[in-house]
C-alpha cells in the first residue's frame, strides 16, 4: 500500500508541473492559419513554368530520327548488296531478234504433243457447249460472223 501512496503523490506533482501547454486562443486561430497556408501554396503553384517546345517533344523527335537513320542504313545496304545491273540488259533489237528466231524454230509436232499431253487431258476443266461459247462471245462483243460449222 505504501507503494501506491508514493505513486499517487508522484502523479499529483506531475499534474502540477505540466510541461506542455496549449497557447491561448490556439484552437480559434487554427482554421485561419491553415487557410492562409493553403492560399499561399496555391498562389505559388499557379505560376506556369513554360518549357521550350523541343523539350516537350524530345522523345518523339528521337524516335523519328532513329527510324530515319534505320531507313537510310537499310537503303545503303540494299544499294551495296544489289547494285544496279543496267549494263546487263540487252538492247531491244537483240531481244526481238532472238524471239523471232525462237518462234520460227518451234516444231508443229512438238506443239501438238504438248497440247495433247495426259496432264491436259486429266485437267479439271468445265464442260462447255457450243451455245455457252457463243453466248460468252456475244457478251464480250466479239464479231460473230461464224457459222456453227466453223467449230
Amino acid at each position: 500500500m505504501a507503494k501506491e501512496k508514493d505513486i499517487l503523490k508522484k502523479l499529483e506533482r506531475l499534474k502540477d508541473n505540466a510541461q506542455f501547454a496549449v497557447p491561448e486562443n490556439y484552437f480559434e486561430k487554427l482554421p485561419g492559419s491553415i487557410m492562409e497556408r493553403i492560399k499561399s501554396e496555391e498562389a505559388s503553384k499557379q505560376v506556369e513554368i513554360k518549357r521550350p517546345v523541343i523539350k516537350l517533344i524530345r522523345n518523339q523527335l528521337a524516335i523519328a530520327a532513329s527510324f530515319a537513320a534505320l531507313a537510310l542504313l537499310a537503303y545503303t545496304a540494299i544499294k551495296i548488296i544489289a547494285p544496279d545491273k543496267q549494263s546487263d540488259h540487252l538492247p531491244l533489237d537483240d531481244i526481238y531478234a532472238s524471239l523471232e528466231q525462237e518462234v520460227h524454230e518451234l516444231d508443229e509436232v512438238f506443239m501438238y504433243d504438248l497440247v495433247n499431253t495426259e496432264s491436259l487431258n486429266n485437267a479439271n476443266t468445265p464442260e462447255l457447249s457450243e451455245q455457252d461459247i457463243i453466248e460468252y462471245l456475244m457478251e464480250e462483243g466479239a464479231d460473230l460472223d461464224l457459222s456453227l460449222t466453223d467449230f
